[in-house]
């Protein structure tokens, strides 16, 4: 039978809906993989969120270079830090109106000579922590940059990343979230999206060398300064919310690490990371083992 103007728009509702269901559950196993990853990192946040509240946090500067794009991205991260924070920005296109007190410089260049020329021009107080940030990162909790603060220093790190919240877009699953860990203790940390350094540490870190544009190898070199301990805080999860590499040559990037992977002896990065593996600081321990 010849299907009638009136019929038409009905049947193809009807096939549209088909569609939709068919595609919803299709994705329903995904969906609740996800969501049960992410409920349980919730469950375990809770065994550690009462940990780094007492006291007060180091007092700390934040360098970070941003586009304009992502500002409120930045502008969350500086309220999760806290008090007791001076910030020193970058804009790589134009200064965003709600970090304009903040921003010191604008134009384009690469993220790790941009900060250098940023760290040495505005230099952090003699006993300040320091924290190098993408500007597309913020803490799954708003409590928790504060927190990461504390935690990194109660823990004895020198140079230390936050874990990544389950979707957060990360490389190596040493940065994943652990659960039911405070703290793990590793030789490898990041050089992003966000790391924290204390004095000492950056004494050992600073100048940045001339030859690395977005960071890749400079955590290789990092991981072999001595008399730093490395680590990585899982009670205070973020959140990257861009992709890697996406808005830079990897294979420029690639070249860099290569060199430093050959530098220090090394053939490849991923065995080198995966071998980062340390103790973890349990929520039942008063304090890390490696501290004591």
């Amino acid at each position: 039978m010849a299907l009638t103007s009136e019929r038409i728009p009905d049947q193809v509702r009807g096939r549209t809906r088909a569609i939709i269901a068919e595609k919803a559950l299709r994705a329903a196993p995904r969906n609740l993989w996800w969501a049960t990853r992410k409920a349980v990192a919730s469950a375990s946040h809770r065994l550690t969120a009462r940990q780094g509240t007492s006291g007060s946090p180091p007092s700390a500067a934040l360098y970070c270079v941003y586009r304009s794009k992502n500002a409120p991205h930045v502008v969350t991260l500086i309220q999760q830090l806290g008090q007791g924070v001076d910030v020193h920005l970058h804009a790589l296109d134009v200064t965003h109106p709600h970090l304009e007190a903040s921003t010191r410089s604008e134009g384009p260049g690469q993220r790790m000579q941009l900060l250098a020329r940023l760290m040495e021009g505005h230099p952090s107080a003699p006993d300040a922590w320091v924290v190098i940030a993408d500007d597309d990162v913020t803490f799954r909790w708003d409590a928790d940059g504060r927190r990461f603060r504390s935690l990194a220093k109660l823990a004895g790190f020198d140079l230390a990343q936050p874990a990544h919240f389950p979707g957060s877009n990360h490389v190596y699953r040493l940065n994943a979230l652990h659960h039911a860990s405070i703290a793990r203790a590793t030789h490898y940390v990041e050089v992003g999206p966000l790391v924290i350094a204390s004095p000492c540490a950056i004494e050992g870190m600073m100048p940045i060398p001339d030859d690395v544009g977005m960071g890749w190898g400079l955590d290789i070199e990092w991981s072999h300064l001595d008399g730093i301990r490395k680590g990585v805080v899982d009670a205070t999860p973020i959140l990257h919310h861009g992709n890697v590499s996406s808005e830079y040559s990897a294979a420029l990037e690639q070249e860099t690490l290569d060199r430093y992977l050959a530098r220090h002896g090394l053939v490849d990065v991923r065995s080198f990371v995966d071998g980062s593996r340390g103790l973890a600081w349990r929520p039942w321990q008063k304090e890390a083992a490696w501290s004591r």
